[in-house]
């Protein structure tokens, strides 16, 4: 049975992992191969380390737990932008363990601290335009496309992001 929770300060190898995976399964035609071989893994740990050593005040990571196995989790910046509201900044769920509701209870849980902490607050995201399962998931879950941008991506080259938004977060929540 699946639990959820806040992320444990002893937790970022664990979650840096998953990223990792879950970049090297996804991003695979996005991100350099070479980035995602070689490098993906020590990068994601730095990242997670800098997460859980200096936590910003408006920063919130949930982990979606089987037993002691965390497959799920999703990072979530309160306030970011002053138009769109909250940032989801990092939602991933282990390959093996997608399409068991996962990812959609992650987004609800996301969705109720963002309201919870401001209930005029809207909540975005950023997603690759090529990871056409992530958009197809977003956009089923009530997500709309605001804008397109290119980005750098880490271990070079560019490529083309959309902002997902809710203005109204609550509508991802079970009613």
């Amino acid at each position: 049975m699946i639990s959820y929770r806040s992320a444990y300060a002893n937790e970022a190898e664990t979650i840096a992992r998953l990223h990792a995976a879950s970049w090297q399964k996804h991003y695979r035609g996005i991100l350099r191969d070479t980035y995602l071989d070689q490098d993906v893994a020590a990068d994601r740990l730095q990242l997670w380390q800098g997460r859980f050593q200096n936590p910003k005040g408006n920063q919130h990571i949930l982990v979606a737990v089987d037993g002691e196995e965390v497959c799920g989790f999703a990072c979530t910046y309160a306030e970011d932008d002053a138009r769109y509201g909250a940032l989801l900044d990092n939602l991933h769920v282990l390959p093996h363990w997608q399409g068991q509701g996962i990812g959609y209870r992650l987004m609800q849980l996301t969705a109720q601290w963002v309201h919870q902490r401001n209930c005029n607050s809207g909540l975005y995201l950023w997603v690759y335009e090529e990871n056409t399962a992530a958009r197809s998931f977003y956009e089923r879950i009530g997500g709309t496309v605001a804008e397109t941008t290119t980005v750098e991506n880490p271990g070079g080259g560019v490529a083309s992001v959309l902002r997902i938004i809710w203005p109204d977060p609550s509508a991802v929540l079970p009613t």
